[in-house]
């Protein structure tokens, strides 16, 4: 169908169809609807399991712009998938991402291949897959290739922890490129100057020896940090950040209870070390407050959404949050019921992340959030007892029960009712 202008509106052809078109334009439309819905489906829905096994047809697609948003798709795709479906397909993706992508000579399309690498080392529990790709296209004759591949490998060793010490493919040669690699990896480990990944240089000359030695003495001496986790990491975290609650309400199960609880404190609180906290009001748009403050909904969603993505992060470093925290929950009863849903997450996710820093704001928000319990939609309800679930944890349950018991006496029945469920 035709529009005005004489251009073909291919939405309303189904998606199968416009995925396989000839036109690069449906093919751009379909790889859009297609990452919107990876975005928005529920994990069992079976969308990702449909189109996952052409996923790397779809990322060698000879138009550039329908390949990017290909590209899109495909990250929609690991970050949203069920894992048992990601995982299946996702060292399939890498071979035509590092082929036909990296080297893109589109900037979005090269920025997204690398974010791939990236999401499959999540999905994947592991970089081997991943590196096996990047090395393998080592032998690539383009310069710009190389270099772009290069950037790749870097990439994941840099984020993620390697436990393993099997680079030497990457030492297969004295280049400085090589070189600045290995003690990457020398540094990723922190085993020392008689580590294990030691063993792999006796198969090298004594001078390529010498040099990756020499190297080696001139990094620093602390061990890298990863700044990303897998997807079994990322599950260990959230535990860390929400046992603290699980941990005292089953303080009265028994020593033996106890001491499981223990076990599993310190395995999360494990996890959480490898985590870099991010700075999140340094990182805040800097017209926060004024979209907050705006009377149009849209800019006021569009401004709790960019924070929400922030404060997701598993780990936030302590700031002064008074303003911040006060702020939001003023907009708890925002005239519009999805800002306030957004509001409401927010907290949930600050919480979460600062863990027993929130404590100090812990009265700023829990009357206005109980109060929130008279609203009658279902997501609200479920947000607010989240959000409540994890300013619980940050405190003391003394400090929580004054708040709640002054108001189990509300004359509306609903937020008397669920008052008491709350934790």
């Amino acid at each position: 169908m035709a529009d005005q202008g004489g251009e073909v509106d291919f939405s309303s052809m189904p998606l199968g169809e416009r995925l396989a078109h000839k036109n690069w334009k449906a093919r751009n439309s379909g790889f859009e609807d297609l990452a919107k819905l990876y975005k928005t489906s529920a994990e069992d829905d079976p969308i990702y399991a449909k189109y996952a096994d052409t996923l790397k047809k779809y990322a060698a697609d000879s138009n550039a712009a329908a390949q990017e948003m290909a590209v899109a798709a495909i990250l929609e795709f690991l970050t949203y998938a069920p894992q048992a479906v990601a995982a299946r397909v996702a060292a399939d993706l890498l071979k035509p991402i590092t082929d036909k992508c990296i080297a893109s000579t589109r900037t979005g399309t090269r920025t997204k291949a690398h974010d791939v690498y990236l999401l499959a080392v999540e999905v994947l529990e592991g970089g081997d897959e991943v590196l096996e790709a990047l090395m393998g296209a080592y032998t690539g004759k383009q310069p710009k290739t190389r270099r772009c591949r290069r950037v790749g490998d870097r990439c994941g060793r840099r984020r993620f922890r390697r436990e393993d010490g099997q680079r030497q493919a990457a030492c297969s040669s004295s280049c400085r490129n090589c070189l600045r690699t290995a003690t990457r990896t020398w540094r990723g480990r922190g085993d020392g100057a008689d580590g294990p990944i030691n063993n792999f240089l006796n198969d090298l000359k004594p001078i390529q020896q010498k040099e990756l030695q020499d190297e080696f003495a001139k990094a620093p001496t602390e061990k890298l940090v990863p700044t990303r986790l897998t997807r079994s990491q990322k599950a260990e975290a959230a535990v860390a950040r929400a046992n603290p609650a699980a941990s005292a309400g089953d303080s009265m199960a028994g020593p033996a209870a106890g001491n499981d609880d223990e076990d599993e404190d310190a395995k999360a609180e494990a996890a959480l070390a490898f985590i870099e906290p991010i700075d999140l009001l340094k990182k805040m748009d800097g017209a926060f407050y004024k979209n907050l403050a705006s009377s149009k909904w849209k800019e006021r969603k569009e401004a709790l959404e960019g924070l929400l993505e922030l404060a997701k992060s598993p780990k936030i470093k302590d700031d002064k949050f008074g303003e911040l925290v006060g702020t939001l929950a003023k907009r708890i009863n925002d005239a519009n019921i999805v800002c306030a849903t957004i509001v409401i997450q927010v907290l949930d996710a600050l919480a979460r992340g600062l863990r027993k820093d929130f404590a100090p704001y812990r009265s700023m928000v829990t009357s206005p959030l109980l109060e929130k319990f008279k609203e009658k939609k279902t997501n609200v309800v479920e947000a607010i007892r989240s959000t409540l679930d994890a300013v619980f944890a940050s405190t003391s349950i003394q400090a929580m029960l004054q708040n709640v018991h002054s108001l189990t006496g509300k004359k509306n029945p609903q937020a008397r009712r669920r008052i008491p469920g709350v934790s």
